[in-house]
């Protein structure tokens, strides 16, 4: 095997990889604010609920996956259901 091929080899090694990671581990904005309004703890639309925070979505995503009843981001609890302060 030639110094092309072992380069064109792991470039496609490296090219897959990275595919898995971007389709089993990064989880785009707009499934996770899918997943909270699917699971009932948003209910003013996706629209509004897309320009949030994106560190107060990925907590509310966590939040919605394991049905925790609250979640914390800031030193800040806030209900699962609805995103408000929790008191």
């Amino acid at each position: 095997m030639n110094n092309n091929m072992k380069g064109i080899l792991a470039t496609l090694v490296v090219a897959s990889i990275g595919y898995f990671l971007y389709r089993k581990i990064i989880v785009p904005k707009s499934k996770k604010v899918q997943l909270i309004i699917d699971k009932g703890y948003y209910t003013s639309g996706e629209k509004n609920l897309m320009s949030f925070d994106d560190n107060f979505i990925n907590a509310w995503y966590e939040a919605s996956k394991n049905d925790a009843p609250q979640f914390t981001i800031n030193n800040v609890n806030y209900l699962t259901k609805g995103g408000r302060v929790a008191k």
